[in-house]
């Protein structure tokens, strides 16, 4: 091997030895940055990180991170914050395809909904939740088809009132009382059967 050829050899082997050197070096030495994100707190309070360090931040009140969490934390990579850095605000939203009707489709953290059924529909869960960051609670009703329910119960004339229901299951029965100075003709109650009362009673002056 001549001079030249030792030159040549001496200088790719300077060459391979830099470029090994540099690759490892932008590796270790790599950042992100912190850019400037409204509604949370952060630990450590800075806004280079190098590779490998944790930020660990807090959303504030009303307001969660992309994975519904308050407090979120991520990791600096070479690529890149291994989860996104923002805080959004916390809502929680009424489906408008179930039935379920309220004042409004969206609500924000802590405000309470009252929900109601279409006609022809019942309730099945509870008439109101509250909007949390982890969402409704008491999770939200549903709609159900009233079926062999009866509607509230009739009042004859001249009988004593009694509470009545917003509907009454089948084969449920109601006791009809009088009121002073008339007495009753007919069966002493009524009955639901298949979505209908039976027929009603009268009172009659005595």
């Amino acid at each position: 091997m001549n001079d030249q050829d030792y030159a040549t050899t001496f200088m790719a082997l300077i060459l391979l030895t830099c470029s090994v050197f540099f690759t490892a070096e932008g590796e270790n030495q790599g950042t992100c940055k912190v850019s400037s994100f409204e509604n949370r707190q952060q630990l450590p309070n800075k806004t280079l990180f190098k590779t490998g360090e944790h930020l660990q931040y807090q959303c504030d009140e009303g307001y969660v991170s992309p994975h519904k969490n308050i407090v979120e934390e991520t990791m600096c990579l070479s690529s890149g914050w291994s989860t996104i850095l923002q805080c959004i605000e916390i809502t929680c939203t009424v489906p408008s395809t179930t039935g379920v009707l309220s004042k409004r489709l969206i609500y924000r953290n802590s405000e309470v909904a009252k929900f109601s059924c279409d006609d022809g529909l019942m309730l099945n869960g509870s008439e109101i939740s509250q909007c949390h960051y982890y969402g409704w609670d008491p999770p939200l009703p549903t709609c159900e088809e009233i079926r062999d329910r009866c509607p509230p119960r009739p009042r004859p004339s001249n009988t004593e009132e009694i509470p009545s229901k917003q509907h009454y299951s089948n084969g449920e029965e109601v006791q009809i009382k009088c009121l002073p100075g008339f007495k009753l003709h007919g069966s002493e109650s009524i009955l639901c059967i298949n979505g209908s009362w039976t027929s009603l009673p009268q009172c009659i002056c005595k």
